[in-house]
């Protein structure tokens, strides 16, 4: 899409957010208090996103500041994505061996 789009000044990417704090998430974390540090742990920062990151995210990409982005995915995950990367090449040098 961003090719066929790009000539006519439409920009287009991909916001990817992983777990976001709503009211449902929270409510269901508090019910869980295993899951909710087992998911904390699997993030680079020990926390998910708060509706209001996602939303800068958002905002920047709508942005004058963000033109030279098109055809991209912006992941918003506080480096969840690279922990998984990271144990995926880790199993794959294994079964290689």
């Amino acid at each position: 899409m961003a090719w066929s789009l790009g000539p006519h000044g439409i920009r287009v990417n991909t916001l990817a957010p992983d777990l976001t704090e709503t009211e449902a998430l929270a409510a269901a974390l508090r019910q869980d208090p295993a899951s909710s540090a087992g998911f904390a742990a699997a993030h680079a920062t020990g926390r998910w996103n708060s509706t209001a990151e996602v939303a800068a995210v958002a905002v920047f990409l709508l942005s004058c500041a963000a033109t030279a982005l098109s055809g991209a995915e912006i992941i918003v995950d506080q480096g969840m994505s690279a922990l998984w990367l990271r144990t995926t090449v880790r199993q794959a040098a294994k079964a290689c061996a």
